[in-house]
């Protein structure tokens, strides 16, 4: 009776073993697995001892289960245990916790002999897949997103060759075309669209291709008995490959339609009150310059005296309500030109001081009548500005007829002069009038606008002066600042900035 061969010899001294240990390109181990239940390392390479992070010496006699967290011992035995129950090899990926950190692993476990006395021999190799499996993480994450980021959007979404075939079209995303998918994939996009879409399309396809920057373009497309407007964004996907997105465009179309509409018509509307205004004006004026005139003539007496001193007064009043008239009326024709952007400054050197005065003698008579107090707060070295004389004498005698108009008996009116730190020259008008309450003074500032109350309503006018006075300033490049409060009274600010400002002396101040 001939005598079996040993079941194993030493892996010691088994070459191949030794060639594989020292050539291999992964991890490699042996286990003893011993009939008591213990598994120690008998042998590493170099490349498992660096995966695990240890000395090879330091693993030989450790078990599996000594370099692993302790949650994860469980799935470690069960691998090790079926593959000496079943002693067939065994492949399985398994993360596992090692001092410097987190790595998963794809572990290959084979018997590989069994020694007298039971000692299973287990051969292992050990590829790192930390890396592989992040990459595939992220790709997975990637396509999620996009598929998220595609079903999200309502365009329809064509994947086109550079040779123009329809290579997909995103599932549920063919609302635009109205068409089943299977009616249009694998087919060129000059049999999918009208000849003069298609051929606009390949253009554009061509140029994001080679230049790889996003193309847009629009197109009409028939549906049915309607036409829609349609935009086609190209994105370069591959070098061959481009991702094209159909937005219907339509109902936004229609939108700027009716805005260009209603802009062509408030420009006519506008243009319209221009020319009323401006023939208005001559209509008006030319009457009321003769009632003035004539009104003037008979105040004065100029060819001789009135029999009754009453027609006096009354050619007083017809004179006086005439030039209130035209006044209204220059107001609104230089509001109206300004907005129409045909209001042309007239610029010149002006001592700020000399023109105060002026509109001073003007508003003086009705202060009196009124019993108001004027101040004069001017600064000295004031310098010359250039500026719109006439223009801006209206800026001030329109403040000034404000405070006047606004101020109760034994009230105080200042008109102030400074120059700001920057150099802007600043002019102010200050009363301690009824005042405005701070919500209501950009409805002060709006054309026509009237500020509601018991006690500013007493007063007359057309709400055209803040206004015009906001409008001169801005011509000028200056800022126009309202500043009040109820029963405070009103200071008005006038800033000119220092590009206005003269590069010459004011002379001195004589005696």
């Amino acid at each position: 009776m001939t005598q079996d061969a040993p079941i194993s010899t030493p892996i010691a001294e088994n070459t191949l073993l030794d060639g594989v240990f020292s050539n291999s390109l992964c991890g490699a181990f042996l286990l003893d697995a011993g009939p008591d239940g213990t598994i120690r390392f008998s042998r590493v390479n170099t490349l498992f001892a660096e995966l695990v992070g240890m000395a090879g010496e330091e693993i030989i006699g450790l078990g599996p289960v000594d370099l692993v967290a302790p949650h994860e011992i469980p799935v470690v035995r069960g691998n090790l245990r079926r593959c000496i129950e079943r002693m067939t090899p065994q492949t399985y990926d398994e993360v596992v916790t090692l001092p410097h950190g987190r790595i998963w692993w794809r572990i290959h476990l084979a018997p590989v002999g069994v020694a007298l006395d039971g000692t299973v021999h287990l051969l292992g190799t050990v590829l790192d897949l930390t890396d592989v499996k992040r990459i595939e993480h992220a790709l997975l994450q990637s396509e999620r997103k996009n598929e998220a980021l595609i079903s999200a959007i309502p365009d329809t979404v064509l994947r086109i060759s550079r040779s123009g075939i329809l290579l997909d079209i995103e599932e549920g995303k063919d609302t635009v075309l109205k068409l089943a998918p299977i009616h249009l994939m694998g087919r060129p996009v000059k049999e999918a669209l009208p000849a003069s879409v298609a051929e606009m399309a390949m253009t554009e396809i061509a140029a994001a291709l080679s230049t790889g920057m996003t193309r847009i373009f629009e197109f009409k497309w028939d549906i049915g008995d309607e036409a829609r407007d349609l935009e086609a964004r190209i994105v370069m996907m591959t070098a061959d490959e481009v991702l094209v997105f159909l937005r219907d465009i339509t109902e936004r179309k229609r939108f700027e339609l009716q805005v260009l509409l209603a802009k062509e018509q408030a420009e006519a509307a506008s243009k319209a009150k221009s020319e009323f205004l401006a023939n208005m004006s001559h209509e008006l004026r030319t009457p009321l310059n003769a009632i003035i005139g004539f009104s003037e003539m008979i105040k004065n007496e100029t060819i001789g005296a009135i029999g009754h001193p009453r027609y006096r007064e009354y050619a007083t009043d017809i004179y006086e309500s005439g030039a209130h008239l035209l006044e209204t009326i220059n107001d609104i024709l230089d509001l109206s030109r300004i907005e129409a952007g045909k209001f042309h400054l007239t610029e010149q050197l002006v001592d700020m001081h000399r023109t105060i005065e002026s509109c001073l003698r003007l508003i003086l008579p009705r202060a009196e009548r009124g019993a108001l107090q004027i101040e004069r707060q001017f600064y000295a070295n004031l310098p010359y500005v250039r500026v719109d004389e006439r223009a801006f004498k209206h800026v001030l005698f329109n403040l000034l007829s404000n405070a006047v108009k606004f101020t109760r008996p034994e009230g105080t009116v200042t008109i102030i002069t400074r120059q700001a730190k920057n150099g802007a020259v600043e002019v102010a008008v200050r009363d301690t009038g009824i005042g405005i309450a701070p919500e209501n003074i950009a409805k002060a500032l709006a054309p026509f606008g009237q500020v509601d109350g018991a006690l500013s309503r007493q007063f007359e006018g057309t709400g055209l002066g803040l206004p015009l006075v906001n409008s001169l300033v801005d011509l000028h490049g200056g800022t126009f600042v309202l500043e009040s409060a109820l029963g405070k009274g009103t200071t008005a600010t006038v800033r000119l900035p220092i590009s206005r400002i003269a590069e010459i002396a004011r002379p001195a101040a004589v005696g």
